[in-house]
């Protein structure tokens, strides 16, 4: 509905004179963003035809809608979306029976591990203390998780094993927050701090690529390398002013991927960014690429990039024309979605991430098979997506900001065979 200034109500709608149709919020910057005047775009108003000096049809190519075309506009705009939702209901179906595959796989495995533990544990005790080993050797750690992904002897033999020549691996590394300290009672955290504990991380991701028989890994960066410094309670617990944080950060990342060459053939390094890095910190949830660039995390994977690029067995995914989402092609079968998590709700995961992958689906006409995200610092995986914990740990942040109880100090890793996954987090603070 046009008001008598030709004002939308709800929205300002504008056509151009190649048939584009802009709905914006403000007239005002939509005319100092396409370079046009905003009085004279009044004039094109079609409530002002007959007003002698004031109605001109057009105004650069741009015009105010008549209450006619917006509402063709608006037809189009339902058929449209009746025909994304035809297309979302197909890709659910789709989903939604290889789903049901999945679950059949799971119960005939079950069933089976009932029946191995029947015949080979007698004893309740012999039983406990098996199943806290293959807990153990699968995960490195003892950090509970929320889906157990412990194998039995034989499937891990096959994964290692001959056929293991095809499992493909991948790491989540996510907010390390470089530059941030914390002096808790359980949790120390400094740049020397987190040297030590990618140490570990290192260690123990050359034992699990030994293990599985793993030749190429995906490196999967989800931002928040780097401690910000926004808010007065962040400066104070800084090590280093920003710039700072990133350059340290980088070599401790540079190092970390150096010390996989010599045991893989292959080094792929995708990344998205997080929120914090970002130096346009009043505008977090924005969805404009040049401020997500305008970050810390963008400058250390250019970096990166630029240190790597004479190296043949390391390559980049970095999509610069969308650094929020990056979609990770592990095998011709598996497709990651990789986001920083942000932008979502983390109450609400299974429908949020259901969303995503429709949205997905949608824009590029490609399935997601899993999504990895980070920012809330809590390990949390299922078989349909995964959250990543931080390197910096519990803080007064993590317990009191975002009312987690225990922020355990964990990156995840995670091996693929054509469209299984098996993904367990690495503790790191032990």
């Amino acid at each position: 509905m046009i008001d008598k200034k030709g004002v939308d109500m709800s929205k300002y709608i504008i056509k151009k004179n190649d048939g584009s149709i802009y709905e914006v919020d403000s007239l005002s910057t939509f005319c100092k963003e396409v370079g046009i005047t905003e009085r004279l775009l009044r004039y094109t108003n079609p409530l002002l035809k007959g007003k002698k000096g004031r109605y001109q049809e057009w105004h650069k190519g741009y015009k105010i809608c008549s209450n006619e075309e917006i509402k063709e506009w608006k037809r189009e705009k339902e058929k449209e979306r009746e025909e994304r939702i035809e297309e979302g209901t197909d890709y659910i179906t789709k989903e939604y029976l290889r789903q049901k595959k999945v679950i059949q796989r799971l119960r005939d495995e079950n069933n089976a591990l009932r029946s191995i533990e029947r015949k080979e544990y007698r004893s309740e005790e012999e039983f406990e203390s098996w199943k806290k080993n293959m807990f153990d050797l699968i995960r490195g750690s003892r950090e509970e998780v929320w889906m157990d992904f412990a194998e039995t002897e034989r499937e891990e033999e096959k994964l290692a094993g001959e056929e293991g020549k095809k499992n493909i691996g991948f790491l989540v590394l996510s907010d390390w927050h470089i530059g941030k300290t914390v002096s808790l009672d359980g949790n120390r955290f400094d740049f020397e701090e987190a040297r030590k504990r990618l140490t570990r991380l290192s260690v123990n991701v050359i034992k699990y690529l030994k293990l599985y028989n793993i030749s190429t890994l995906h490196i999967i960066l989800l931002g928040d390398f780097i401690h910000a410094q926004h808010r007065r309670d962040m400066k104070s617990s800084a090590q280093y002013v920003e710039i700072e944080s990133g350059i340290y950060c980088f070599h401790l990342i540079r190092e970390f991927i150096e010390s996989f060459r010599f045991s893989l053939n292959d080094i792929v390094i995708s990344g998205v960014v997080g929120n914090e890095s970002r130096f346009e910190s009043n505008d977090f949830h924005t969805n404009i690429n040049n401020v997500a660039k305008n970050s810390i995390d963008y400058m250390i994977y250019e970096m990166l990039k630029t240190n790597f690029e004479k190296i043949p067995e390391v390559t980049f995914n970095i999509n610069g024309f969308n650094l929020f989402e990056n979609v990770i092609h592990i095998n011709n079968n598996f497709n990651i979605l990789a986001i920083h998590g942000d932008k979502i709700k983390h109450n609400q995961l299974d429908n949020e991430i259901s969303k995503l992958k429709l949205k997905i689906f949608n824009e590029r006409r490609e399935y997601i098979d899993y999504v990895v995200l980070g920012h809330i610092h809590s390990t949390f995986i299922t078989d349909k997506y995964a959250r990543n914990a931080s390197l910096v740990g519990a803080d007064e942040y993590a317990s009191r900001g975002l009312n987690i109880p225990e922020s355990y100090v964990s990156q995840l890793f995670g091996v693929v065979k054509d469209k299984d996954i098996h993904l367990f987090s690495i503790r790191l603070d032990k």
